[in-house]
């Protein structure tokens, strides 16, 4: 899956219900890191000190900076972590996994049910491969999430030791595949062997998505080698790139540009950028007032009648609400040049 466009280049039983082991943790760092600073402190449960499985030894009563426990959640997957940091957002497991459902389904993941923030097996935790790519597509747009799932290794606090933390991500493609940048391995007896991977190369951000694999790595690459091969990415529009210019009424100026949000790339075969057209969504008219940068459409990339990418229409300027004395002078002003208009068709009428 492309993950600026969303664009699917290639599945196989990718709505397959299975348990996604600790790829859940991708989900679990996104709502962590849209919900907590990073130099928060969080104190550490004794529920979360005693987590079985994946750990990074954290004990009852430690303390750490959510920035280092997002670290020792997706390098090393630290179950502990991951309920350390459930804990601190929402108060509870069973809470943070409200969070993390609302957040799957805005997503449009709509094929998952998250019952923990660490993976563990447990009645009714699932997800699919499609809509963990999903995730991981968003996760990578949050650049909390994007930094620390690209890091190889690094150090995190260890309190009442003399060395700290030493942590190397598990996945193992960062050393191994060219443009590799993340995401998350995973495991279970359930799960089997699971990998959300992501690379980048020559603009195309593709991430694969494998579950219970026999070879996470060679199928992974295979994947990515796929997407590299036989597409490339085709840009729209640049972000800042005026688009529409749209009337504004009851403001201190009529008309407003709207211009992309963002990049709009979308994976193409070649030869196929030429049928790729854009389509504007939106208002065709706003009224004032309106703010520089909040989102009035969307712009959409579409390729042989396919809506295949799309990115937020933003206005560019702000503009004001008239006051008073401006909308009364504005409307004598129109009614004139109406008035204008009409007795100049009735002359152009008589001189026929």
């Amino acid at each position: 899956m492309s993950v600026g466009s969303r664009r699917v280049l290639w599945e196989k039983n990718g709505w397959v219900r299975r348990a996604p082991a600790s790829t859940t943790k991708i989900m679990t760092a996104l709502v962590v890191a849209e919900r907590a600073g990073l130099d928060e402190t969080v104190t550490v449960s004794a529920r979360a000190a005693a987590t079985p499985g994946s750990t990074i030894w954290l004990t009852a009563g430690e303390t750490l900076s959510v920035r280092d426990l997002l670290y020792g959640l997706l390098l090393t997957s630290g179950n502990d972590a991951a309920v350390a940091l459930a804990e601190h957002v929402a108060g509870s497991v069973d809470d943070f996994a409200i969070l993390m459902n609302r957040e799957a389904k805005a997503i449009g993941a709509t094929d998952t049910q998250f019952r923990n923030p660490d993976g563990l097996d447990e009645p009714g935790h699932y997800t699919t491969a499609r809509d963990l790519a999903l995730i991981a597509g968003r996760a990578l747009q949050e650049p909390t999430v994007a930094r620390v799932v690209a890091t190889k290794l690094t150090t995190i606090a260890w309190p009442g030791r003399e060395v700290d933390r030493a942590l190397r991500n598990k996945n193992r493609l960062l050393w191994e595949y060219e443009g590799a940048d993340g995401v998350k391995t995973g495991f279970t007896d359930d799960a089997g062997k699971c990998l959300v991977a992501s690379a980048t190369r020559n603009g195309l951000h593709l991430v694969a998505v494998v579950m219970d694999s026999e070879d996470i790595w060679g199928d992974s690459a295979a994947l990515l080698d796929y997407g590299f091969t036989r597409f490339g990415a085709a840009t729209a529009a640049r972000r800042g790139e005026a688009v529409r210019s749209v009337r504004v009424s009851g403001g201190d100026r009529e008309r407003l540009t709207l211009v992309a949000g963002d990049n709009l790339v979308v994976p193409v075969a070649p030869g196929d950028e030429g049928r790729l057209r854009t389509r504007v969504d939106g208002q065709g008219e706003l009224r004032a007032p309106v703010s520089a940068g909040v989102t009035y459409g969307q712009l959409v990339a579409v390729l042989d009648g396919e809506d295949v990418a799309s990115v937020p229409l933003v206005a560019a300027q702000d503009v004001r609400a008239q006051t008073v004395f401006q909308s009364f002078w504005g409307k004598l002003f129109d009614l004139f040049r109406q008035m204008v208009r009409s007795i100049a068709g009735r002359t152009m009428g008589r001189a026929r």
